[in-house]
């Protein structure tokens, strides 16, 4: 890992300070892309053979991004284009990530990509 990334924890302690609470949920929402971040630069800077897992692992957290905006999206709690535009951006992040995935796969033995 290249820099000290935390889940945000299960629970804030039991006081009651709001912004506190509010800055406790804007980490949760930020911390599914660093972690995407960090295993997309941590690809970057492994050997050949420790990048596809890597890439795996990012990629289907990336999956699950675009499951959560697209819920989000769903659900009306952001307007229609703010959606379109963030899931684009996604479905082109997807497209880039298992592109580096069959390149690495088609410069070693012919694995597929893992599921």
């Amino acid at each position: 890992m290249l820099f000290l990334l935390r889940p945000p924890p299960d629970r804030i302690a039991s006081f009651d300070v709001p912004l506190a609470h509010k800055i406790y949920k804007f980490y949760k929402k930020i911390y599914l892309l660093l972690e995407i971040i960090d295993l997309t630069v941590t690809s970057a800077l492994q050997n050949k053979n420790a990048k596809l897992p890597t890439l795996n692992s990012a990629r289907i957290k990336i999956e699950v991004m675009k499951r959560l905006i697209r819920l989000v999206g769903e659900l009306g709690i952001i307007k229609n284009e703010k959606y379109l535009e963030l899931e684009s951006n996604l479905q082109e992040i997807s497209k880039d990530t298992n592109n580096w995935m069959r390149s690495l796969i088609s410069k070693s033995d012919g694995k597929e990509i893992p599921n």
